[in-house]
């Protein structure tokens, strides 16, 4: 189905209960044709038809299922999806309808091609092509895997047959036989285990064990076959583990879901330095949302500190008010409350912000007066909001080791409970201001201040930075007590922050005019009682860290003799280890990152994508995807399947080009491009953006009029190199078994030459074209589902 029916008809499926369904219908789909219409009236009937289909997952899920009623029909269900199935029906007015059912077996169906996926990696692919890897989500064994190779004899109708298994656990196998075996799939099958009766005393296993058929492939000439227990028999379970158990020395465990886990743990380790997106989790408190949590990393400060006042202090609360934020939630198919543009003006030293979303400057007639105006300071910006909103089995998932299973600790936990929305803030840095040049000027400025930020003293951020290795020589602890700072017979005087034995951090009251380097002397006359025969006076510190605001100071001891203040604060730290928190380092803080870092990958707006290089050949041939791949994702290719053809994207000259600087340079390239979709029997048409800005405008429009149009903008950063510390636990436990598996993964690492990300800027160029009157969801909804 086309990418922008399918977008349509999400739209109208929390409709169809409406009694005046028809008369809205008319009203949002007047300016498409009358065939298109009618179409589309079709398949929203169909959808919209009581279904009495029964549900049967007990092959095809890992979890145990139940026999539940939804709809008036009873299923068989694990329980997620039959809490799935729950919403669906309730979409649809508390009917169990065809629509409700396929999406459910749609999302079964895609599940299972992610475990497909797992031996994937390694083929050869041939240009253009990519593997999809999934990021931020991860298979979970609940219960070990073996590989076990015994003889079994297969029986389901006619005589036995002789197989051979591959792996084994208690509730499940996969065993080799002939390929020219027919079965019924919808049956189930006994398994007679022949060898380990004569080597083992199991009665219960004697009698035949009961599998029902899970799947089933042929390799090189035999045919493979999952199977999983049909029914749950106590004797039989204690057999099988009573078997596993002895045969533990001559057997390994099946290490396919720790391979791709780690490979995903790997790739992410690649990508998370270089995105610049900046996520924010978000809280409901008291009627109100409120900003606590946000993620930084190496390539988003640049959007952090933007938002920093002459103070230091950050106005990101200012900007993601609760009325943007509710206006966001309740229009999510709205384009235009995601794009933000924002710029500084300088007032009696002081820096106030200015901010508006397309939205805004459209209700209030104000676009061409802001963009006018936005556009002559250097400060100009535009960034692009993003969203998911997380429920409780959203955040349960975020908050666990994808190895063990294991919860986080109950400090980080409680931390999160009461998130609901991660927001995410894109920068992109096309919006030149030439483009806004022609733009008329508002003839009273004045009218623009509606548009101006409160000024936020204390923002209740906490920022956690993602640290790909711990550089500290010396863990810091936190610790606030008085302090006062004097050089050049100047005194300011402050509050420590946090300590180590040779280092100190401070903040005082009011800036400092230093620079890095500076030899300063500092006194802690709150300390002084405790240090005894020690002088805790004029001590010698250098400035090694200095923050915008002149306030917050990174002090390191200089240790040309008996530094009493290395002396105290060693002894006060091995005294108080225990009593202090310590300040990054700390299982608690790397829960923090881990937690976010798995709420952003859940559902990434940007598609990642990583070059690798192998032997000349230098090639885009890998691109994540999140648990809920997002519009720009399904507009790009569509469904989750273990390899996607991209060649007339990854192919083109211009991609070519950027891999090619990048190869040669060794810097980041971007490229924006705007795109017509290939369609069937219309290939695709790229240009870009920068060498056709005259012609622009006439391709977005005769995109748009065949709903076709895309804006990309396409990001490549050199890679660094693998994180293989962060992997060494899974590493080491993939090498126990199998050596070869550990290295090619490693290998596979090392030949990362490039992360990248492909971003939308389909409204954004329409903004520079001055189309923006286009954007409201109906008609922006034509172009690629975006």
């Amino acid at each position: 189905m086309d990418p922008h029916n399918a977008a349509l008809i999400e739209q109208f499926k929390p409709l169809l209960r409406e009694a005046d369904f028809d008369l809205m219908f008319e009203q949002l789909c007047g300016d498409l044709p009358q065939s298109e219409r009618f179409l589309l009236k079709m398949e929203l009937t169909r959808l919209n038809q009581e279904s009495r289909q029964a549900l049967d997952l007990r092959q095809h899920s890992p979890l145990p299922c139940n026999e539940v009623e939804i709809g008036g029909v009873r299923h068989y269900l694990d329980r997620p999806n039959a809490e799935r199935l729950r919403q669906l029906v309730g979409l649809y007015g508390d009917r169990l309808t065809v629509g409700a059912v396929e999406e459910l077996l749609s999302q079964v169906q895609s599940h299972q091609l992610i475990d497909q996926m797992e031996d994937a990696d390694g083929q050869p692919l041939l240009p253009g092509h990519c593997h999809l890897l999934p990021l931020g989500h991860y298979t979970v064994r609940k219960e070990q895997r073996r590989t076990f190779a015994t003889e079994v004899m297969l029986a389901q109708q006619g005589d036995p047959i002789h197989g051979l298994t591959l792996d084994l656990s208690v509730r499940g196998c996969r065993i080799r036989t002939e390929s020219d075996l027919r079965l019924d799939p919808e049956r189930p099958v006994t398994l007679y285990f022949t060898a380990l009766s004569k080597e083992y005393v199991i009665p219960a296993l004697d009698l035949g064990v009961r599998y029902d058929i899970v799947g089933k492939e042929h390799q090189k000439g035999f045919l493979v076959l999952r199977l999983k227990r049909a029914a749950v028999d106590p004797n039989q379970d204690q057999e099988l583990s009573r078997v596993l158990q002895a045969s533990a020395l001559r057997t390994t465990p099946e290490l396919n879901h720790l391979v791709a886990t780690t490979r995903s743990h790997g790739y992410e380790r690649h990508l998370l330095p270089t995105l610049s997106t900046l996520p924010i989790a978000l809280q409901r408190k008291e009627g109100r949302w409120q900003t606590i949590l946000a993620l930084k990393t190496k390539a988003n400060q640049a959007t952090w500190h933007y938002w920093d006042n002459e103070r230091g202090a950050s106005q990101l609360s200012a900007v993601l008010t609760d009325s943007r934020i509710n206006r966001l939630l309740r229009e999510p198919d709205n384009p235009a409350h995601t794009l933000l543009y924002s710029f500084q003006i300088k007032q009696k030293e002081q820096v106030l912000f200015f901010s508006a979303t397309v939205a805004e400057l459209l209700h209030n007639g104000d676009a061409d007066a802001f963009l006018a105006l936005a556009s002559r300071q250097p400060s100009f910006r535009l960034h692009q909001l993003g969203y998911q909103s997380l429920k409780e089995a959203d955040l349960r998932r975020a908050l666990r080791d994808p190895i063990s299973n294991q919860p986080f600790d109950p400090l980080v936990c409680q931390q999160f409970q009461h998130v609901r929305v991660l927001l995410t803030l894109q920068p992109l840095d096309g919006a030149e201001p030439q483009y806004f040049s022609q733009r008329p000027q508002s003839d009273d400025p004045n009218t623009l201040r509606r548009y101006g930020m409160s000024r936020v003293n204390d923002d209740p951020i906490q920022a956690v930075f993602l640290a790909l290795k711990e550089r500290r020589r010396e863990p810091r602890f936190r610790l606030s007590s008085a302090a006062l700072l004097t050089f050049d017979r100047q005194s300011w005087p402050g509050t420590t922050l946090d300590i180590s034995p040779n280092g100190i951090k401070l903040r005082l009251q009011q800036p400092a005019a230093l620079t890095l380097g500076e030899e300063v002397l500092l006194a802690l006359p709150k300390l002084q009682s405790l240090a005894g025969k020690l002088k805790l006076s004029a001590m010698p510190y250098q400035v090694v860290g200095i923050q915008r605001d002149q306030r917050t100071l990174r002090l390191k001891a200089l240790r040309r003799e008996t530094h009493m203040g290395v002396v105290f604060l060693s002894h006060l730290l091995s005294k108080n280890r225990d009593k202090l928190p310590q300040v990054g380092g700390t299982a608690h803080h790397h829960q923090l990152i881990e937690g976010m870092k798995n709420f952003t990958l859940r559902q990434l707006h940007p598609v990642p994508f990583f070059s690798h290089k192998s032997g000349n050949r230098h090639q885009i041939d890998t691109i994540g995807f999140g648990a809920h791949p997002s519009l720009l994702f399904n507009a790009l290719i569509g469904q989750v399947r273990s390899e996607v053809d991209l060649s007339w994207l990854l192919l083109n000259r211009h991609l070519t080009t950027l891999l090619t600087g990048l190869r040669q340079q060794a810097q980041s390239q971007a490229l924006e491009v705007a795109i017509k979709l290939p369609r069937e029997g219309e290939p695709a048409e790229i240009m870009a953006v920068e060498d056709n800005s005259k012609g622009l405008r006439e391709f977005i429009l005769e995109g748009i009029v065949r709903r076709r149009f895309l804006g990309l903008r396409i990001e490549l950063h050199p890679a660094g190199k693998p994180d293989l510390d962060y992997l060494q636990q899974d590493l080491a436990a993939i090498s126990g078994h199998a050596l070869h598996r550990a290295r090619e993964l490693e290998d596979a690492l090392w030949q990362v030459q490039g992360c990248g990300q492909m971003l939308d800027i389909s409204q954004d160029l329409m903004v520079r074209c001055q189309l923006e009157s286009l954007i409201p969801p109906m008609k922006l909804g034509e172009q690629a589902n975006n």
